[in-house]
């Protein structure tokens, strides 16, 4: 999908998580949008743990909440989805085996 056909999706207001997702992605991915470039799954993340955060309401305690904000400051950061799977946050969570 080539999202540089909707120049609007980067014009957003900068603050604005959804509009700053795209220019980042738009970064990550140099404007070539038909290139497999995992990093934009991470900006992804990052974009959900934000929507979260802001937009949802969910039973969470404050330090689950502390963890996501965690989280989200880190997704930017890594270069995918696999790599943001290894954050301290999933520690635990995933069990190998059968």
């Amino acid at each position: 999908c080539d999202l540089s056909a909707d120049p609007e999706l980067f014009m957003g207001p900068v603050g604005h998580c959804q509009s700053d997702t795209y220019r980042r992605m738009k970064k990550a991915t140099r404007g070539k949008w038909e290139r497999h470039s995992p990093k934009t799954n991470a900006l992804w993340l990052h974009y959900l743990a934000d929507c979260l955060l802001t937009l949802k309401e969910f039973p969470a305690t404050a330090a689950q909440k502390h963890d996501i904000k965690g989280f989200r400051k880190r997704a930017v950061g890594y270069g995918s989805a696999a790599e943001a799977l290894w954050d301290d946050m999933f520690v635990g969570v995933f069990k190998t085996g059968h």
